[in-house]
């Protein structure tokens, strides 16, 4: 950077006021609005608790909120570093706009009018408005927050559920602070509120000479402490490499891709899944280090590497939302590792699989994994990182003989030695089944498959009709007796079945006997049905149950060969 940096303390109402003509605008490769309920309330209150201090003495008391970096311009000054705070800010605006008018006088109603005109938008005709976020988060932003009154607009991404937390929590906290004053009186507060936040408190802005210098001061940025996340550092990353000013936007739209894909997900998680998938897991460095480093060493350029993000981003997505054009009993096992049994470990594989696999051959892999997760971490507890370790593994063997142009049959044959290394005996899976103890998710689907298997093909139980069913209930009826030496057992794999809706919504926290003959007797589930034939429910039965349902296992899930 050759020309100078220059640097001014403002305050957010010099920044967002109409005395500053120009709009703050984001560039393109800032990230998305990301406060949580935690950093809006520190905001919350330091406004707040500083609002008395500044009602002592407004012409010289003030509140310094950090600094900020901005490329200056004749039209707008580009905002490179301090989005969080101004948006926050902004909103917070919003939320002192809509509680006046909310409060139904002629004062709240000006007062209301004035903070649009003067501090949210920047011009009338045509209206113009002094914060504009970037591409992902501007609709949401204008309509949620900027427009009088907010119109409707669904959150779709994280970052557009976040700023409508923010306005949530800021409202509120505003609302509280008027509980048990007139109404002349929370205008008074109103406007300190508004003047404390907009001429109060204090920004240093530092000015940078071009938007070319914009990459490189928003990376050093992170090196001296202000956390990005690894999205953003890639991103800022591949900015940097490409000159090529259409090549760079159509990185940026690439990049826009995975975002609005993962939607509220954190698109974090799929980067770091997608490395995996290709490269193995991250051990001695940084995920953002091993990117750079891979991207200089193997001559990959900036744009490749974005759409092949994007590419595979659609197909991660489709893993999680199990959307993908695979054979049912695929979607069936996708179904029981995601979304019952939140196996994020297995997506990397998965994800190389989908890309380097037949159809068939892919949901031979769904059902090894499933395979694998149940006998070695389900059941024995064994240790997680070894099942990671080895998934991980698998991914980057699926990946690596894929490129030497091996068949889907051989491929599937190399994850299958690897995922072997995970085999575990039935005896063991069978004895420590017998002592399993089971969180919700888990239990429903476990419960359900087994349910399943003991089922006629023709009578075969949908996932949403399983409804868990709690032999010995979480919380006995006083006509169980004590139940103190067996409520250990509640959530034991013997203790629980499955039973329609409405017959255990009838059955709930009764004794056995009437749960028995009552309930139980009613039901088409052949594995509650088994239940008629038994006496009475103590710690006995229960795991004599578990050790049956145990022997079944071994049958749905067995040791791959």
């Amino acid at each position: 950077m050759s020309k100078k940096i220059g640097a001014e303390s403002k305050s957010i109402g010099q920044l967002l006021g109409r005395w500053e003509r120009r709009p703050v605008i984001l560039p393109q490769f800032q990230r998305p609005y990301s406060w949580d309920k935690s950093k809006v309330l520190a905001f919350w209150n330091d406004i707040a608790g500083f609002r008395s201090v500044y009602d002592s003495n407004p012409t010289t008391a003030s509140y310094y909120l950090g600094a900020i970096v901005v490329v200056d311009s004749e039209d707008k000054l580009l905002l490179l570093d301090g989005q969080q705070r101004l948006a926050t800010a902004t909103i917070m605006l919003a939320a002192i706009r809509d509680v006046a008018r909310g409060l139904g006088t002629a004062q709240g109603t000006d007062l209301a009018r004035d903070t649009q005109r003067e501090l949210i938008e920047k011009s009338e005709d045509p209206i113009t408005f002094s914060l504009t976020l970037g591409e992902l988060d501007e609709e949401h932003f204008r309509k949620r927050i900027k427009a009088d009154p907010p119109e409707v607009h669904n959150a779709k991404l994280r970052s557009h559920a976040a700023m409508d937390a923010a306005r949530q929590i800021l409202a509120e906290s505003i609302l509280a602070s008027l509980q048990g004053i007139g109404a002349d009186a929370q205008i008074k507060r109103l406007k300190l509120l508004k003047d404390t936040l907009t001429k109060g408190t204090t920004l240093i802005e530092i000015l940078v000479p071009s938007e070319d210098d914009a990459v490189q001061i928003f990376e050093t940025l992170n090196d001296r402490g202000l956390r990005l996340s690894v999205p953003d550092l890639v991103l800022n990353l591949l900015m940097k490499r490409e000159g090529d000013k259409e090549k760079r936007s159509r990185i940026r739209n690439q990049w826009n891709e995975v975002v609005r894909g993962m939607g509220k997900r954190d698109p974090a998680k799929f980067l770091r899944h997608y490395w995996v998938s290709h490269y193995g897991d991250v051990k001695n460095q940084s995920l953002f280090s091993e990117i750079r480093s891979k991207l200089e060493s193997d001559g990959i350029s900036s744009l490749d590497f974005a759409e092949h993000c994007s590419d595979e981003c659609e197909i991660y997505v489709g893993l999680l939302d199990n959307s993908l054009a695979c054979e049912p009993e695929a979607k069936a096992n996708l179904d029981g590792l995601i979304r019952y049994l939140d196996v994020q470990n297995c997506l990397p594989l998965l994800l190389a699989g989908y890309r380097c696999l037949s159809k068939v051959d892919f949901t031979k892999l769904t059902h090894m994994i499933l395979c694998s997760y149940v006998r070695h971490s389900l059941v024995c507890n064994k240790n997680p990182l070894e099942f990671e370790t080895i998934l991980y593994r698998a991914a980057r063997e699926a990946r690596s003989e894929a490129k030497m142009g091996k068949t889907s049959a051989r491929i599937l044959a190399s994850v299958r030695d690897l995922l072997k290394e995970l085999r575990v005996e039935n005896d063991e899976v069978k004895k420590s089944a017998e002592k399993l103890e089971l969180a919700r998710g888990e239990a429903q689907w476990l419960i359900a498959q087994i349910a399943n298997s003991l089922q006629s093909r023709t009578k075969e139980i949908a996932m949403a009709n399983c409804n868990l069913e709690h032999i010995l209930p979480i919380k006995p009826a006083p006509e169980w007796g004590d139940t103190s030496d067996f409520t250990h057992l509640t959530w034991s794999l013997g203790n629980l079945t499955i039973l329609s809706e409405k017959l255990n919504s009838g059955a709930q926290n009764k004794k056995f006997k009437t749960k028995r003959d009552a309930y139980y007797s009613k039901s088409e589930v052949k594995m509650t049905q088994a239940l008629t034939s038994v006496e009475r429910w103590t710690s006995a039965e229960i795991l004599e149950r578990a050790s049956k349902l145990a022997s079944e296992m071994v049958k749905i899930w067995p040791a791959l060969q």
